[in-house]
């Protein structure tokens, strides 16, 4: 073994010095201005933020006070609509009330005209009904005439003890 060679290390602390510069010319001094751009771009990316967020807060501020007024505003309107609401409902229900009722009085006075019809169809049924079982139990031909006379008499008294 030979030991240190003043050339080798003389060779070694030239390649390392060599080696520094081109590292710092080639990679060191882009590196380095890379970064400062970089954190330039990021301080003024980081004003706008700033200057953005201040911008927000007033238009929240903005719009916070139009929400209460607008809240007060529909609470009005609302309050309104229902007061216009009750007062449809109210004119509806009685327009409903009035034509039930009419509904009602006819649907009454249908029925008793039907009544009164149905009463005067089996009056006059039963007039004749009765007219022929006299008839075939009499075995004779019982008048018309005769025939409602009777008939009528029966159904005044029916109608005198209801």
């Amino acid at each position: 073994m030979e030991g240190l060679v003043p050339q080798d290390i003389l060779i070694h602390i030239l390649n390392v010095v060599i080696l520094y510069v081109l590292l710092r010319v080639i990679l060191f001094n882009p590196v380095k201005k890379f970064m400062d751009q970089r954190t330039e771009k990021l301080r003024a990316q980081k004003e706008d933020a700033e200057n953005a967020l201040a911008s927000a807060e007033e238009k929240k501020k903005e719009y916070e006070s139009l929400l209460s007024h607008a809240e007060e505003d529909g609470g009005k309107v609302l309050s309104d609509a229902k007061k216009q609401a009750l007062a449809e409902k109210e004119k509806i229900l009685e327009s409903a009330r009035q034509e039930s009722e009419t509904i009602l009085k006819e649907a009454k006075e249908a029925a008793q005209k039907e009544k009164e019809e149905a009463l005067h169809s089996m009056q006059h049924e039963v007039g004749e009904l009765a007219a022929e079982l006299a008839g075939k139990i009499m075995a004779r031909e019982v008048k018309l005439a005769d025939n409602d006379k009777v008939v009528d008499d029966f159904f005044r008294e029916m109608n005198e003890h209801e």
